[in-house]
């Protein structure tokens, strides 16, 4: 998310979002009791609206180091907006629940105001939307720095660990090895889980752009960004593919950062766990300056956590007592963010993130012990150009570089046999470059209609190597690039200010994007959505979407072995057979592919300014997921119809002397005598599908 020349660089979430005034509210305007010392201008307008729960956008560059007077006694929101912009020189737009305060004689401001048929956050863009100034017909769910900071959260993880619709197991710390392949806690990284389809039908974004995946499953470490260095998370749980391409099968997580940081301040905290383990330690510091026409952002966070030892909890069943049940962790995190005019009608912004992080976790049995010790470095940068075109329309070129790199270390000593040393990386990389531009079309009862058109490319690249007491095992380089374009629609059909009754708002929005996978796929995800309002009170809302997620590298790329079994071990075949099986990863995947439907309803009374009632139903149908079919016996695959289908009964020669080559241990031969086609009974085929 950026924003235009005029810089609307403080955004104050209240809880009215995108709703227009009602002309019977007038009379029941809410008045607040108001306690405020002498402060900044951006704080006390801050608490204005944390208050009154309103929405404030104002240009950081206009109110940098202006002061106001204490405010104290009952007022309406907008009367104490008034008094404290009294003397500033600065002008207020009021929209409902909402303000942009502006500097007066802005020349950005007399461009923003040309487009008079554009509500006051026209120039916002929201998560679940190319087009700003569009309601968003998903739910978005919005956690400020501030009620992160007040729940006494740590980290990103934990933070989004604790929302209704993210499923906390998967891929975080405390997760065992026991919690199937995909889930497990393969390097102590938090990643969000929408829905519980998997951390990687989750799409995490930062500042609106892509992330590199961590480790092997094509999840992102949200925790490598500090809690200090963001303003809020915003999350859309829907499947948003059409908006944003693979991996927003269950939905989207945005990360924004800070823009009105000024000067520099730290913070600190200390925290434990009654029954022992888990002492946290975490300390920030943040400088942020602005200036005419830009600002800047520099964040470094470190935190440290002891280990939660089995032995300090009396749930901890069979594991010895120095197992860990969460990871000891170390961070240290760096986040820079800034923008700057170049000229008139012309932005440019940049972001970039580091962490590094070690973590050891002791796991096992007391006979079979194995000590894991990953250490993870990640970075980040993009840039992004903005260019007003006039017209109210808006250009958009940013591109994105990252890094991801898990160093992978575990000694694994089983009683009676030297201990395994495993090493090795898997280490992401991934780039993008996106055009895109947006702006209105042509009028409409409820205001102008909007497109926003984009296209570009990227690519996502794993390196993984291994090595098992020095000998090479599973290694692969492997990369997949994508194009990809779109296109978004949003109709505001009616407005509250045409006093249709029975009819307060009506808008509708639809999305298409196409995504060309060289050798794998080319898919094309729609999204229709719908917004009614029969009062002003009253929001309905539902959408339809298509969504996919791009098999991972590590799914296709990594190793497959061939095993030769003895059909009677099975008990299956004539006396003498064979079966041939095989298992791991398939390159000649395809992508998974998802239908979602989603309705809700949102009651915000103007009579209870501070009282919101929403209920959302979602259906998701998710088909054609990768995995490996036969989790336990090879035999179990003769025994269960819905297994029938990877049993062929009849394979060919050739076909069995490929799979053979393609193995990477080659054939390993447990059936008692030499390979031969003509014995093989069955090929029982596990590779990923």
């Amino acid at each position: 998310m950026r924003y235009p020349k005029t810089t609307l660089a403080i955004l104050l979430t209240g809880t009215a979002l995108c709703l227009v005034a009602h002309p019977a509210a007038a009379a029941t305007t809410p008045t607040y009791a108001f306690n405020l010392p002498a402060q900044g201008l951006g704080d006390a307008l801050r608490a204005v609206a944390a208050r009154a729960g309103w929405e404030v956008y104002a240009d950081a560059a206009a109110i940098e180091g202006l002061r106001a007077r204490p405010l104290h006694g009952t007022r309406t929101a907008r009367a104490a907006i008034v008094e404290l912009l009294a003397g500033t020189g600065l002008t207020a737009t009021f929209g409902d629940r909402s303000v942009v305060v502006r500097a007066r004689d802005s020349a950005a401001n007399e461009a923003a105001a040309s487009d008079a048929d554009s509500p006051p956050d026209s120039q916002i863009v929201v998560t679940g939307t190319h087009i700003r100034g569009a309601e968003v017909a998903s739910q978005v769910i919005t956690v400020s720095r501030e009620t992160i900071r007040d729940r006494g959260q740590a980290d990103l993880g934990e933070a989004t660990r604790a929302i209704p619709q993210n499923f906390g197991g998967g891929q975080n710390p405390g997760v065992g090895f026991g919690a199937g392949l995909i889930n497990s806690n393969v390097n102590s990284a938090s990643s969000v889980n929408l829905r519980g389809l998997g951390p990687d039908a989750t799409l995490t974004l930062l500042e609106g752009h892509r992330l590199p995946y961590d480790s092997a499953f094509s999840g992102v470490d949200i925790s490598a960004i500090p809690v200090a260095a963001i303003d809020r998370l915003e999350i859309v749980a829907d499947g948003a593919s059409a908006l944003y391409g693979s991996d927003a099968v269950g939905g989207v997580v945005n990360v924004v950062l800070r823009h009105d940081a000024r000067g520099l301040s730290t913070s600190a905290r200390l925290g434990a766990s009654t029954d022992g383990g888990n002492f946290q330690q975490q300390a920030d510091v943040v400088y942020g300056a602005g200036w005419s026409g830009g600002d800047l952002l520099v964040a470094y966070d470190y935190a440290h956590n002891s280990a939660i030892l089995a032995e300090q909890r009396d749930y901890r069943g069979v594991l010895p007592p120095k197992a860990t049940l969460y990871p000891r962790q170390r961070r240290h995190a760096v986040t820079l963010a800034g923008r700057q005019d170049l000229t008139s009608g012309v932005t440019f912004n940049f972001d970039a993130i580091y962490s590094h992080r070690t973590s050891e976790t002791l796991g096992g049995l007391a006979t079979s012990p194995f000590l894991f010790q990953p250490r993870v470095e990640t970075f980040s940068a993009a840039s992004r150009l903005d260019v007003e075109l006039g017209a109210g329309w808006k250009l958009k070129a940013q591109g994105a570089y990252g890094l991801d790199r898990t160093q992978l270390f575990t000694t694994f000593s089983p009683s009676g046999s030297p201990p395994a040393v495993t090493r090795g990386c898997l280490c992401n990389t991934a780039w993008s470059a996106e055009i895109g531009a947006d702006g209105p079309l042509f009028a409409l009862g409820g205001g102008s209609a909007r497109l926003a058109l984009g296209a570009g490319t990227r690519s996502n690249a794993l390196d993984n190597t291994r090595f098992v007491n020095n000998a090479p095992t599973n290694a692969f380089d492997e990369s997949q690039d994508s194009r990809f374009a779109y296109a978004e629609l949003f109709l505001p059909f009616v407005g509250p200010g045409q006093n249709l009754p029975g009819l307060n708002r009506l808008n509708l929005s639809a999305a298409l994007r196409y995504e060309d996978y060289p050798d794998l796929a080319q898919l094309a995800t729609p999204r229709i959505a719908l917004i009614y309002a029969p009062v002003q009170d009253l929001t309905l809302k539902g959408t339809w979407s298509r969504s996919f997620k791009a098999p991972t590298l590590f799914q296709r790329f990594i190793g497959y072995q061939a095993f030769l079994l003895p059909g009677a071990a099975l008990g299956v075949g004539p006396t003498g057979s064979t079966v041939l099986f095989t298992s791991g990863g398939n390159p000649a995947l395809e992508p998974e592919r998802a239908r979602s439907w989603s309705a809700g309803f949102e009651f915000r009374p103007a009579a209870v300014p501070e009282l919101t009632l929403t209920a959302n139903w979602f259906d998701i149908r998710y088909k054609d997921r990768v995995v490996q079919p036969i989790a336990g016996s090879v035999s179990s695959a003769f025994r269960d119809p819905g297994l029938a289908t990877l049993i062929n009964f009849m394979p060919a020669s050739a076909d069995l002397a490929a799979l053979i080559a393609g193995a990477q241990l080659g054939l390993q031969n447990f059936a008692g005598s030499a390979f031969d086609p003509a014995r093989v009974f069955a090929l029982v085929d596990n590779r990923n599908r």
